[in-house]
């Protein structure tokens, strides 16, 4: 029953084989079109989510650029740096800078840590912390700023926290985190597409989805490469975009039903042939394989006889002489497996000890060869860098050795060298050669050491001074064995000695150089120059400015005799390098140059007309660092030119230059203090008042009175405002237009006028004559012709002004004058940023951010003029100090955005009651001060009680009151009024809250 279940499966499988073949040949046509039509409508729309991903990754980059660019400058503000340290500048600043940071709907909160991570300053209260994350301790160690993603409960929620170093001189000082609202910030950059479903993740996480149903089966693309996106790449975020499937799918749903009618017709021709023989082929198959099943059991078990007398027959022999002979090949692996991992168990073991011992011998035999390397190349550079060498002379053998700097010094190669003492004296001068002689044989006669200083001859005919110093070396009975010593080149010392007449003469000429009060630089020019003909023996000589950028020669002054003897009218011209003759030749090759036969050079261009015959010559570069910055030349010397000539001609003329450029340097130093002082004037206007109009008005009266440039007493100041210059002050026009002209220029646009261009461009505008220039929009007859000068005003690249003066007609402005305009510009733009912010920030120190209320130091102003009015009139003055009861379980309950909504409540609700004349101020946390004047301490306690019911019905809390008041004898500072009411406020506390108590 067994066998024929069997064959009955195996013939079913049969029939399903051959069925599928024969339905594949039949249906494989319209597979193959169905399956084009698939790819085809799928490329599509891979294609088309694959843009819309993209779009939609680039605007969520973008917007976190933006955020992370605006963090980045928030920490750069040199307000929050000082807020840091400065603990007023935490309550005067960073509350009105971080509240401008975070107006973006999705900002949570923006808090300012120090380096030891204390929250300076929280908007949000300290609602969130960052110290724990990671990325807090590596933006204070690394100074860069990274953003991560803070997870919330479930799916949409989290928030993306921005964090950024502040520094100072750049060092990490602190760190300011921002808190964004992820769903708020993904929402900005969603699209609008309702055909679409939108799923962000975050590290395989979905953080947000838009139009996406759990429930309904999508074709989607999650788009994972994000490389190119910093942010989107730091943060692990992807996005996927799907479309229902079932919108793309009604195309393929017939051809579907078309395929699949034809599957069955094939199904049932293939089941239909199959069913014919797979019974006659099951039988011996299922029989085959339980023999082959038996053999896996039993080793010795056969597989034939079959008895089919077919292929089944030839497959069951095959296989049974294959696992007969499997059988013994195991049992042969077997043992030489076992052998095999003896032996080489024994060869790593010799292996492993013979490369420890080959490797320490190595080490050994190279530190070794190092060590000697090192001590030879140590003495040898030694030797050549003292030009000194050593030797040893076996007198009996009469051997001698020399080491390798005494080659260098006798100008020889040692396979040259005979290496006795004989070869020795041949090369020393012929006059010397007795001397030395008598001196080595006293010396070996002695036994006594010598110095002595000789001549010697190199191989090119050069020669040399040394000096010799040795000793002897001798037996027991004072005979000489060896003479040992050095020998110094002192050729150089030599001549120096031989130098120094002629420097002490050429150091007299540059002391007087130096020491002459010269009245131009033309005149340092003309005596330098006749010194530099007197000290090189010349008739002639030139000095010549070159610009090496523009490779033009300027011909600045000739030697006295050259002006008489030359008519040339070539003199004192610009022309470039490559039109001089050979003469320049020392400008192409940076170096000095002789002719001293100038006549028969073949590459000369010849002389000019008028120019004097030129015999010898001689050109040396001036140099200023690694730049030429002049040449000088002599001519016509009674005897050739050589080193010694260059030497002198270099060495003066540069030590020339050095005075000439101190000469330029004290010209340029004059015109800058002048600069300086107009700068000076400008700045002490810019910082003569704090009052923005004031400061205007004493800019541009201190403007139009400098004379660095000839400005007429005459200008307009105009202030930078959406677009539009808002006139700020103008003076030196007539009284008949002074009106007129007020009206005119009131408010200009920037396309109108002169002015317009320059605060559109941020550069200075000239103008030299407003009657013929078209740019020039408003005349008047009652004004002559004139210029302008017109300077854009900038503090930071930003331009917040315009400064528009008068010139004579034709007036032009050079570039020096312009530079300093320009500055000038700057500093008063800088004195005009300086000035707004100041405004600016005086407000933001006198008030709460908050509640609006006064703060605690605008407070302690007003406390101190009430008190002392009180002191000097005898009236009456009380105090009223009040907070909130249960305040931080308030905070617990309802968190903090519900607590500083109730403070702001409070705040509005008892300044809408309270006097003109009274003054309320926020004091610290919940607790606030109102100051009464002309109040006795029971009508103070009549209006704490007043204000207690007031705040309990309309703002729904609860507030407890302390009243003190000023006595002439008791409480009569400040101090002791604040510390009567605190007292009294506690005892409120103490007492059940919600209730007034007077001290």
């Amino acid at each position: 029953m067994a066998d024929q279940a069997k064959r009955r499966g195996l013939a079913r499988r049969l029939m399903g084989q051959i069925a599928l073949l024969v339905t594949a040949i039949m249906i494989s046509g319209g597979a193959l079109s169905l399956w084009l039509l698939t790819g085809i409508i799928k490329d599509n729309l891979q294609a088309s989510l694959a843009v819309t991903s993209a779009e939609y990754l680039h605007d969520l980059e973008r917007n976190l650029f933006f955020v992370a660019e605006t963090l980045k400058n928030f920490s750069r503000n040199q307000l929050v740096v000082n807020s840091l340290v400065d603990t007023a500048g935490r309550e005067f600043y960073l509350p009105q800078l971080a509240e401008e940071l975070s107006s973006g709907h999705h900002i949570l909160d923006v808090s300012v840590l120090d380096f030891s991570g204390n929250i300076i300053f929280s908007s949000s209260g300290g609602r969130y912390d960052h110290r724990s994350h990671r990325n807090f301790q590596r933006t204070l160690a690394n100074g860069t700023g990274y953003v991560h993603h803070q997870g919330g409960e479930g799916q949409g929620s989290g928030f993306l926290i921005f964090l950024q170093p502040i520094e100072y001189y750049r060092t990490t000082q602190g760190v300011v985190a921002l808190t964004v609202d992820l769903v708020d910030f993904v929402k900005s950059a969603a699209r609008q597409d309702k055909g679409l479903s939108y799923r962000l993740f975050i590290d395989q996480r979905a953080v947000y989805s838009d139009n996406f149903q759990a429930d309904n089966a999508y074709v989607s693309l999650r788009n994972k490469d994000t490389r190119q996106m910093s942010y989107l790449h730091e943060l692990g975020m992807t996005v996927e975009i799907g479309v229902l499937k079932k919108e793309y799918r009604q195309p393929l749903v017939q051809a579907a039903w078309r395929f699949l009618g034809l599957a069955v017709i094939a199904l049932v021709v293939a089941v239909f042939i199959a069913a014919r023989t797979g019974q006659r082929i099951a039988r011996p198959i299922v029989e085959l394989c339980d023999r082959v099943r038996r053999t896996s059991l039993d080793e010795a078990a056969r597989c034939s006889p079959l008895g089919t007398g077919d292929e089944l027959e030839e497959l069951a022999l095959a296989f049974d002489l294959r696992n007969g002979q499997r059988l013994q090949v195991q049992e042969e692996l077997r043992a030489n497996n076992e052998a095999l991992e003896d032996e080489i168990f024994r060869r790593q073991i010799i292996e492993e000890l013979l490369q420890k011992a080959h490797d320490n011998l190595e080490k050994r035999v190279e530190e070794r060869t190092q060590e000697l390397r090192a001590s030879q190349e140590s003495l040898t550079r030694a030797q050549a860098i003292a030009h000194l060498g050593n030797w040893d002379w076996q007198v009996g053998e009469d051997r001698l050795w020399w080491s390798d700097e005494i080659y260098r010094i006798f100008g020889l190669e040692p396979q040259a060298f005979a290496a006795n003492y004989e070869a020795f004296l041949a090369v020393v001068h012929p006059a010397d050669r007795e001397m030395v002689t008598q001196v080595v044989e006293k010396a070996r006669e002695k036994g006594a050491p010598f110095a002595l200083e000789h001549r010697i001859v190199l191989p090119s005919g050069e020669e040399r001074v040394v000096l010799e110093q040795g000793a002897v070396v001798c037996d027991a009975e004072g005979v000489a064995l060896r003479m040992v010593g050095t020998v110094l080149d002192i050729s150089v010392q030599k001549e120096l000695e031989m130098l120094l007449v002629k420097e002490e003469e050429r150091l007299s000429s540059l002391l007087a150089l130096s020491q002459r009060s010269w009245a131009s630089q033309e005149e340092l020019v003309e005596f330098a120059l006749e010194e530099a003909v007197r000290l090189t023996g010349s008739e002639v000589g030139y000095f010549h400015l070159f610009d090496e950028r523009q490779e033009e020669i300027e011909l600045y002054a000739w030697s006295k005799k050259t002006r008489a003897v030359c008519t040339t009218a070539e003199a004192l011209s610009h022309y470039p390098v490559a039109a001089a003759g050979v003469w320049a030749d020392s400008i192409r090759r940076r170096q000095a140059v002789i002719h001293n036969d100038y006549q028969a050079l073949a590459a000369k261009k010849g002389l000019h007309e008028g120019h004097f015959s030129l015999r010898r010559h001689l050109g040396v570069p001036v140099f200023d660092g690694e730049a030429i910055v002049a040449v000088v030349g002599v001519g016509n010397s009674t005897q050739e030119y050589h080193a010694d000539s260059v030497r002198q001609l270099t060495l003066y003329m540069n030590s020339m230059w050095q005075v000439l450029k101190r000469k330029r340097m004290e010209e340029e130093l004059q015109r800058k203090n002048a600069n300086l002082a107009v700068l000076y004037k400008v700045t002490e206007a810019v910082n003569k008042s704090s009052n923005l109009q004031e400061t205007l008005v004493d800019i541009l009266e201190a403007v139009t009175r400098l004379d660095f440039v000839k400005v007429e007493q005459r200008g307009v100041l105009f202030l930078v405002k959406d677009d539009k210059l808002v006139l700020a002050h103008h003076l030196g026009h007539p009284d008949a237009i002074c009106d007129r002209f007020a009206a005119d220029h009131q408010c200009l646009d920037f396309a109108n006028c002169l002015c317009g261009l320059a605060a559109r461009s941020g550069e200075i505008v000239i103008s030299e004559n407003s009657a013929t220039d078209p740019r020039h929009t408003l005349n008047y007859a009652e004004l002559p012709d004139h210029g302008h000068v017109i300077l854009p005003l900038k503090a930071k690249e930003e331009v917040l002004g315009v400064l528009c003066l008068y010139l004579p007609l034709g007036t032009t402005i050079g570039s020096k004058e312009l530079e300093l305009l320009q500055a000038l510009g700057n500093q008063i733009g800088t004195g005009l940023d300086n000035a707004r912010v100041y405004e600016k920030v005086k407000a933001l120190a006198l008030h709460d951010p908050l509640t609006g209320l006064a703060n605690r130091r605008y407070l302690e102003l007003t406390f101190t003029k009430n008190l002392a009015r009180a002191q000097r009139h005898g009236t009456p003055f009380a105090i009223i100090m009040f907070d909130i009861d249960y305040f931080k379980k308030y905070n617990d309950t309802y968190g903090h955005d519900a607590g500083d909504a109730i403070l702001v409540t409070l705040a509005q609700v008892v300044s809408a009651q309270v006097r003109e004349v009274d003054f309320l101020a926020r004091y610290g946390g919940e607790e606030f001060i109102l100051l009464l004047p002309d109040t006795t301490l029971s009508q103070a306690g009549k209006v704490a009680e007043k204000v207690r019911q007031l705040v309990e019905s309309a703002a729904g809390v609860t507030i407890s009151l302390g009243v003190s008041a000023y006595d002439a004898e008791l409480v009569k500072s400040q101090e002791r009024m604040i510390s009567q009411a605190d007292k009294a406020l506690y005892r409120a506390k103490g007492q059940g809250r919600n209730r007034v108590v007077v001290a």
